[in-house]
């Protein structure tokens, strides 16, 4: 009369995964510091261009474009510039830049990062540090400077244990 219930919680037992079969992911050659750096020139340009269309519309709606202290353009841009990119670089790992470049952010074992690693690492520690102004330079200085080291990563891709690959080039 011992009658087991099958629990669907149960983890699977050693003989069910020695079936399962071990994909492996596609890797690629690291992108070029050219690609990388027209990519972030896109990215700017994209930022430039919605900061000059929110000032225009400000303008032209006869709204004030500093209130507070507060330029409302560079807020207004800012946040649909984090909006766009934050919503691709989730996704696939690619800001608008990187795609026109067809490059991309991968793990160091070529997986998608996590949100964590994209945003809270690569975003948001590089920009909140670069508005502190006794720090803002020496940061930047040194997130950019590793990119010309052999693996070609920026301190932000070494914090957040990623790397820039280019589509176009798999190994």
């Amino acid at each position: 009369m011992s009658e087991q219930i099958h629990n669907p919680y149960t983890p699977p037992a050693a003989a069910e995964l020695e079936s399962v079969e071990m994909v492996a992911l596609p890797e690629y050659e690291l992108a070029s510091l050219g690609r990388r750096f027209l990519g972030y020139l896109i990215d700017s340009f994209l930022h430039l261009a919605i900061f000059v269309l929110a000032r225009k519309i400000l303008s032209s709606k006869g709204m004030p474009l500093i209130v507070s202290g507060i330029p409302l353009p560079i807020v207004i841009s800012f946040i649909i510039v984090l909006a766009v990119q934050w919503h691709f670089l989730v996704k696939n790992g690619q800001s608008i830049g990187k795609m026109v470049m067809r490059t991309k952010i991968l793990t160091m074992d070529n997986r998608k990062p996590s949100v964590v690693a994209v945003i809270g690492i690569r975003c948001v520690f590089s920009s909140l540090f670069r508005f502190i102004p006794l720090i803002r330079i020496w940061v930047m200085i040194a997130d950019y400077v590793t990119i010309f080291s052999e693996n070609r990563r920026c301190l932000h891709d070494y914090l957040a244990g990623t790397k820039v690959v280019d589509l176009d080039k798999p190994i």
